[in-house]
């Protein structure tokens, strides 16, 4: 948090990036109001918000392809040119900031001065050279004079309005050199650009399947067993969701899907950690003396953070130690007008979103909290681990740190990698891992068209079926790499109603339309940039049940997440030879098996009373008999 932000100095800097208007009530509030205004305006980079703006307004009129791969990562790192644009933006933002300067930086992270007309990379990063050459000179001479010029005719600022343009012709961004001013007119709906000629199925040489290969898998398992036995693996938890749709507006992980034992998404997932680590140990060992850690990142919201470290400290931390988990909040963006004006949901408040959960990726690189400077790439390093296991906060059968998959892409030498399940059929609405334009990517199941979705491979398998399920692998080799090509990646917009205010009169409006736009980066955003992409299928029965819904839908609802964990587990008991009396449910605590490994004990034995079993012992299991 800045501190004693002047009014002077923060007013002068919006009106320079066009943002003025945020100001228009700070002389009628009340004291309180106006120190909390100036210190939601010294705390933001609005500067960036701009840039993220034009930028996304780029990619979604199709003028540069979204998170293109064309920019390939290691033509950028190798060739040091991302490096020195980031630090001569750097270096000019200081310059203009000390001289009071102008909005030099509101235009594309990587704004143009001519668009070429094919997209090869050496196009590009010709491109991006002339803008890192041309860049700090132009803003030391205090005048924002760099142009990212978007295809279109020349436009002068659009009002703090949401009007919609009936032009067809694209939107055109510019910095107007006579006074620095971001200039940006309503974009209108982008016109259709066929590009499914552009998506290719997943290579074999960078997918498998545990459906396929059992030998292989217990062979990758073995090698992720090893890696957490060294404490070189940690998880990755988004979990800055509320339970809005399901009836609760405490954190999703909060939630009891209504098991035996009442244990909570949050417990579930804690006890498998407990459970994978004691594994590990016995079954590959470790460095003598020291118990195998898999650290716990927990990435809350706002509107989450101080409930779920809250549930935390109650439940004492699930038998976990309180030092291996690692709480950090998923950051937020305003959100905009159809002009790029940033929108107030109060005379004295900036209306904010979550950035989506593409935002780990910077909210692993700030401090963890205002009191707390580390950082989670910090501690990753200083407790040198070397792979992360993201996963999404409901799904009640997620495999916490899963050996097998972390294995796979160790194996494989991944810098990233993607856990999928097959999509059931051609029509379901599930995103799929794919390649798109020569890189790899997620493409949405409205991009794929229907000659593509009904392609089948010589198996007689859907050719595009590797269902993206948010469940995620890097190294940190490559986590640390997305600092240098996240300015590449685009934003999408997500138009909503957004309840804000009249500008002349202060008075709160409730649109019946979408009036605005809400800005995300979705975490697969990054596939683009990888050149070794580890994919690998598992079983949808055995891996994937998502808690979407409230009670009485159709789907993804307490109720079928209850009958998915609980049958998964009766075919643990079945596979040893156990068997369970009809109408009995049967809970197999993650403290005693994490996947249906070390259930010998219970061969023969009949379950003729339902509950959850805490224990193998004769004396616990009394009770069921």
């Amino acid at each position: 948090m800045s501190s004693s932000p002047s009014y002077e100095a923060l007013k002068a800097r919006y009106e320079a990036a066009n943002q003025g208007h945020l100001l228009s009530f700070y002389s009628s509030l009340p004291p309180s109001d106006q120190a909390s205004l100036l210190q939601q305006l010294a705390d933001l980079d609005v500067e960036r918000v701009n840039r993220i703006y034009v930028k996304a307004i780029e990619s979604e009129q199709g003028i540069t392809p979204k998170n293109s791969p064309r920019l390939k990562k290691t033509t950028l790192v190798e060739t040091g040119t991302l490096e020195r644009v980031r630090r001569e933006r750097s270096e000019s933002l200081s310059e203009r900031e000390l001289e009071g300067g102008v909005n030099a930086l509101s235009f594309s992270e990587f704004g143009t001065k001519s668009t070429p007309t094919t997209t090869t990379e050496e196009s590009v990063v010709v491109q991006v050279k002339e803008v890192a050459e041309s860049f700090g000179a132009k803003l030391l001479n205090g005048v924002g004079a760099l142009v990212g010029t978007i295809t279109g005719t020349s436009s002068s600022s659009s009002p703090a309005t949401n009007n919609h343009s009936s032009s067809s012709s694209p939107v055109k961004a510019t910095i107007d050199e006579s006074n620095g001013l971001l200039t940006t007119p309503s974009p209108t709906p982008p016109p259709h650009v066929d590009e499914s000629d552009d998506i290719e199925p997943l290579p074999a040489s960078c997918a498998a399947s545990v459906l396929t290969s059992p030998s292989l898998t217990a062979s990758w398992r073995t090698t992720g067993l090893e890696a957490i036995a060294q404490s070189q693996v940690a998880v990755l938890l988004m979990a800055g969701g509320q339970g809005t749709r399901l009836g609760s507006s405490a954190p999703k992980g909060c939630f009891d899907i209504g098991l035996p034992s009442s244990k909570t998404l949050f417990q579930y997932q804690a006890e498998r950690i407990r459970r994978l680590e004691e594994v590990a140990r016995k079954e590959v060992g470790g460095e003598k003396g020291k118990k195998a850690t898999i650290t716990w990142f927990v990435m809350t919201s706002g509107p989450t953070r101080v409930e779920t470290e809250a549930f935390f400290r109650e439940k004492n931390f699930f038998g976990l130690q309180e030092k291996d988990v690692i709480f950090f909040e998923q950051g937020v963006l305003p959100c905009l007008s159809e002009s790029g004006k940033i929108l107030l949901s109060s005379t004295s408040s900036i209306a904010l979103a979550p950035d989506g959960n593409g935002g780990v990726y910077s909210a692993l690189r700030r401090p963890l909290s205002p009191t707390d400077s580390r950082t989670v790439v910090g501690i990753i390093a200083e407790r040198k681990i070397e792979y992360i296991h993201a996963y999404g906060v409901d799904n009640c059968l997620v495999r916490v740190a899963d050996p097998t998959f972390v294995g796979y892409c160790i194996t494989q030498k991944a810098e990233c990698g993607a856990k999928v399940v097959p999509k059931t059929v051609p029509t379901e609405s599930v995103g799929v891992v794919a390649r798109k334009g020569g890189a790899f990517g997620v493409v949405e199941y409205t991009e794929l068209p229907k000659a593509k979705a009904e392609q089948r491979d010589a198996n007689g398998e859907l050719s595009f079926r590797a269902a993206n399920i948010a469940n995620h692998f890097y190294t940190t080799t490559f986590l640390n790499e997305i600092d240098s090509f996240e300015p590449l990646m685009a934003f999408h917009i997500a138009r909503k109603k957004i309840p804000t205010v009249d500008l002349e009169t202060g008075a709160a409006l409730a649109p019946s339309s979408p009036n605005g736009m809400k800005l995300e980066m979705f975490v697969f955003d990054v596939f683009p940039f990888t050149e070794t992409l580890a994919v690998l299928e598992v079983e949808r029965v055995e891996e994937f049940s998502p808690l979407k819904n409230g009670k009485g839908s159709s789907s993804d609802n307490q109720e079928t997440s209850r009958r998915d964990l609980l049958a998964q587990q009766k075919r643990w008991i079945e596979a040893v030879g156990a068997t369970v009396e009809t109408g009995e449910d049967v809970e197999i605590s993650p403290l005693v098996s994490y996947a249906g490994e070390g259930l010998e004990a219970l061969k023969g034995f009949v379950f003729k009373k339902g509950g959850a079993v805490e224990s193998l012992d004769k004396e616990a299991l009394s009770s069921f008999a």
